[in-house]
């Protein structure tokens, strides 16, 4: 991985269900997971996870916290 990316697929696995139970994600979080969606060396399955909870962040299923 990239030193941009501090995400790895475990991490955005426990990362999603987290946000899914909670409804919220930290703005910290939030940060990680667009340098994690920028990095080349990510799997299919990685990728399709950050841009669901990113989606869910655009239309107001989940909730950003500080």
């Amino acid at each position: 991985m990239t030193s941009n990316s501090f995400i790895n697929q475990t991490a955005i696995a426990e990362l999603f269900g987290s946000v899914w139970n909670t409804g919220y994600l930290s703005r910290s979080d939030r940060q990680q997971l667009v340098a994690a969606l920028i990095d080349s060396e990510m799997s299919g399955d990685e990728k399709q996870s950050v841009k669901r909870l990113l989606h869910a962040v655009h239309r107001g299923w989940v909730k950003i916290m500080d």
